[in-house]
């Protein structure tokens, strides 16, 4: 009988691991990603995610936002039998983000991070998400289809192009004399050449904030009470760019969902990447948290 897989064996509780790794032709000088596995004990909870920071100071945005979101969640934290309201993280980013503005200040021009983080609650089995940028969490199982657990804030997006004309942005690609339109819409600050953001919410970006670029995070609540009887572990799945610029996210659960420890899981998610990488001749910043959860 073969061996289960992390999907397949009994869970006395959750587990999770991380790595992050500076990517292919890269050294840990490059490196912009951080990422937090951690515990609050008087919420009973696990804080899991990945802060993507950019710009020429986007390491030391991304180090600050993992040094205090674990604060900020307890400080906006309503009690436990008051969690069915969804502000409490909408105050924790914008929190966060005052807290990195503060902190950094000048440093933070031109740099800033994305950042999606995860609260699992396992004695109320809840499991809460919030994103800012373009890093993404998902969620899957063995009989259970693999679900976005965020949403991807771009200044291609309707709603946040809107949003970022109307504070007087401007959304367009990069301009070359020579070679006109280059790669994907970025925000601007008028007809100046500053900050050409790829996303269009972030932490920090004190330029990018004065024309419509914010810190307010998608949010979402998942009561594993109600995934549906098929008794199967959780795979759940936190991940910079660097991740999902080669994996859809259903390849990614699967090739993970195939391993026998978390460990190994992470591993394989981290040394794919670089192969994934290596053989388009590019690489890019790759972080990830791989966790199992119990039904």
């Amino acid at each position: 009988m073969p061996e289960p897989t992390i999907l397949g064996i009994q869970l006395e509780g959750w587990q999770g691991e991380v790595r992050c790794d500076p990517g292919f032709g890269s050294d840990e000088d490059d490196n912009q990603d951080v990422v937090i596995l951690d515990k609050i004990e008087e919420l009973r909870a696990i804080v899991a995610g990945v802060f993507d920071g950019h710009g020429q100071n986007g390491r030391k945005v991304a180090e600050s936002c993992r040094a205090h979101i674990c604060d900020a969640i307890r400080k906006h934290a309503p009690p436990l039998d008051q969690l069915t309201q969804m502000e409490w993280l909408d105050d924790c980013f914008q929190s966060l983000d005052r807290h990195v503005s503060t902190e950094l200040r000048e440093q933070l021009t031109e740099s800033g991070a994305a950042g999606t983080i995860i609260i699992y609650m396992p004695e109320q089995k809840l499991l809460f998400t919030a994103n800012v940028g373009d890093s993404k969490a998902v969620i899957g199982g063995a009989e259970f289809p693999v679900k976005p657990l965020t949403v991807d804030h771009l200044p291609s997006v309707g709603e946040e192009k809107r949003r970022i004309l109307a504070a007087g942005g401007r959304v367009a690609a990069s301009d070359d004399v020579q070679l006109g339109t280059l790669g994907e819409l970025r925000v601007w600050k008028g007809s100046s050449t500053t900050p050409g953001l790829t996303i269009s919410r972030s932490i920090g970006d004190s330029v990018a904030k004065e024309v419509g670029v914010i810190a307010t995070p998608f949010t979402q609540r998942i009561d594993f009470r109600k995934l549906g009887p098929d008794g199967g572990n959780k795979l759940v799945v936190v991940a910079s760019p660097g991740i999902w610029k080669v994996f859809s996210p259903k390849e990614l659960i699967e090739l993970l969902g195939k391993e026998k420890t978390v460990a190994a899981a992470a591993d394989k998610a981290i040394s794919e990447a670089r192969n994934r990488w290596e053989d388009l001749w590019q690489g890019e910043n790759t972080s990830i948290v791989v966790l199992t959860l119990p039904t």
